[in-house]
């Protein structure tokens, strides 16, 4: 499996493919705007810009090495929104496609070169629409993470097949542990992979009594978050970031509750669970009894070589792609990713039991499946939504190991070739069909008809719904009424309106809601205090919900102490400003504090 020039080729032409489609259907454009996290890591950026430091002079519930990889977009040509669109866009496709090469170069090495090409882009293409169509699309901590974990499997993947001279074993893990970190900093809970990681090293190390290795390759793969860790503390920055990585609970509400509850919901909860019981009763010796009570039922399942295994293996497929087209026409964007999951979880226990798995395919399969776990660590999404194309790139791999068994030589029939690229096609027309029926937090493309561009050259040509574009436009009227640059902060929502226009938020968060600060509360207490009692700010203040802003009719903001612990303490320190702003309430601080 090497990434010869065939397969870069195939790649960069692909890519130039989606790239002139993009730009013809506006596909950046189109996907619509909410003022909510839509910006959020492009304001943390611009404070990097500034030097400030994170965690001590802003709040950051995760770290920032995110942050600093968008930076880029402040140097880029295009409008910094567009920027940060265009580059998610491409990294989730070399990311997808980085994936497709790993799992199609475990299986079509003795193929053709016109095959192996025509299956990397066959797996790539599904890979990148369905992560590219499946959220939001915009620069965020999630997917940064992802790449990072797909480019440290490869890595891993890779040391762990056959032909890597030991040397080149050591370094091509100790190279896959700093990409973890790498991805652990964008985002912490991408740390479980690193521990997986290491904990898979170090066991194998021991195993085959290379005691060194087993111990110094997770030493030397820590040494990005050593580093990390090192500048917070020459910076007094160190305590902060403790309490600002502890301070969620979210670990148990949506990395092991959420899955119980996907597993019983799944629509293929009941085949699912006879394909795993299939498995355990065949490896414990009791499938005899089993069968007894499933009659048949089992063996045709698990045994049975015949048209009734593949006829079983066909409906199951088509269950699954059924479960897309649920996705694209109706957006259960949450449930069908984990439909996925657990059919890769199910599927996998046969191929394993009826001995098509082996060692390159564990390399491969196993850490994915711990990817997608972590990625659906979080209060926002809490599904393995950003891996949604990964998991159906595994579970096409695993249903054709098992087709493979009792249906060799599947790649040489005349029909498969043009039977896979019209699905291909028609999966590219549904998914962008799908995205732009169902924005993240906007309306339907074709009711985007404002373009926020002409408010804030900033956002470029990205349209948006009616509501949003008067919303902004009375904000614009406030900014030059009262020359708010540098001096004002918008409450709760609009991250992105501190970048876009070049302002410097005084407060130490962005995006003023419970989930961004938990665990800071006092932290941000005590700077909001500070900066309030020395210098003139300005309040913005959202009348209605803006994240309800595509919705209509708009519902009046309520601002309790649970959820805004700080906004009495912010009116205690202000007065109001008289406006006749529909959208804003004004306040500053008052001239006597």
């Amino acid at each position: 499996m090497r990434a010869n020039s065939g397969n870069l080729l195939t790649g960069l032409a692909v890519a130039a493919l989606f790239c002139i489609l993009f730009i013809l259907l506006r596909f950046p454009e189109n996907e619509g705007f909410s003022p909510t996290d839509d910006g959020v890591v492009p304001a943390q950026s611009w404070r990097l810009l500034h030097g400030e430091v994170p965690h001590r002079d802003f709040i950051s519930i995760r770290p920032a090495l995110s942050g600093w990889i968008h930076t880029v977009h402040f140097f880029s040509p295009l409008p910094l929104a567009i920027s940060g669109r265009w580059f998610v866009t491409a990294e989730i496709f070399f990311f997808s496609f980085l994936f497709a090469w790993l799992i199609t170069g475990t299986f079509a090495g003795h193929l053709r070169k016109g095959s192996r090409l025509f299956l990397f882009a066959a797996a790539g293409i599904p890979a990148f629409i369905l992560n590219l169509n499946t959220f939001h699309l915009y620069p965020w901590t999630t997917i940064d993470g992802v790449c990072f974990s797909v480019c440290s499997i490869v890595l891993f993947a890779r040391a762990g097949m056959a032909g890597v001279a030991p040397g080149g074993r050591f370094n091509h893990l100790t190279a896959s542990l700093w990409l973890a970190a790498m991805a652990a900093l964008c985002k912490q809970n991408f740390l479980f992979l690193w521990l997986f990681l290491s904990a898979w090293i170090f066991l194998e190390g021991i195993f085959r009594k290379k005691r060194g290795s087993a111990i110094l390759i997770p030493v030397a793969g820590i040494l990005p978050l050593v580093l990390y860790i090192l500048y917070l503390w020459i910076h007094g920055a160190l305590d902060e970031f403790i309490s600002q990585m502890t301070g969620r609970t979210e670990l148990f509400e949506t990395g092991i509750l959420r899955y119980v509850k996907s597993f019983i919901k799944a629509w293929l909860m009941p085949f699912n669970l006879a394909l795993i019981a299939a498995v355990i009763a065949e490896k414990a010796g009791i499938y005899r009894k089993l069968c007894a009570f499933l009659k048949r039922g089992i063996d045709v399942i698990v045994r049975d070589r015949g048209i009734r295994w593949k006829s079983i293996l066909v409906i199951y497929t088509a269950v699954l792609v059924a479960g897309l087209s649920v996705f694209f026409f109706y957006r259960d964007y949450k449930t069908v990713p984990f439909e996925f999951f657990w059919a890769l979880t199910a599927l996998l226990s046969v191929a394993w039991a009826r001995g098509l798995t082996g060692r390159r395919e564990a390399v491969i399969l196993i850490p994915g499946i711990v990817l997608a776990w972590t990625s659906s660590i979080s209060l926002g999404a809490n599904s393995p939504i950003y891996t949604f194309g990964i998991l159906a790139v595994m579970n096409a791999y695993i249903i054709y190991l098992l087709l493979d068994e009792s249906w060799p030589g599947m790649f040489s029939l005349s029909w498969f070739r043009p039977a896979v690229a019209l699905m291909l096609i028609a999966l590219v027309a549904v998914s962008i069909y799908g995205q732009r029926r169902f924005n993240y937090r906007d309306r339907p493309s074709r009711e985007l008809t404002c373009d926020l561009g002409t408010l804030i050259p900033a956002f470029g040509h990205i349209h948006t719904n009616p509501v949003t574009f008067e919303y902004y436009e009375d904000f614009m009227k406030l900014w030059n009424n009262y020359e708010l640059k540098n001096r004002f902060v918008m409450l709760p929502n609009n991250a992105m309106i501190y970048p876009a226009l070049e302002s410097r938020n005084p407060f130490p968060l962005d995006w003023m809601i419970r989930n961004e600060h938990v665990g800071a509360d006092e932290h941000l207490m005590r700077m909001i205090r500070e900066v309030m009692s020395r210098r003139e700010i300005f309040l913005v203040v959202d009348r209605f919900n803006s994240i309800e802003m595509a919705e209509s009719p708009l519902e009046p903001m309520e601002y309790s102490r649970e959820r805004f612990i700080y906004m009495q303490t912010l009116l205690d320190m202000s007065e109001p400003v008289g406006t006749e702003s529909k959208y804003f309430r004004l306040y500053r601080t008052a001239p006597d504090i």
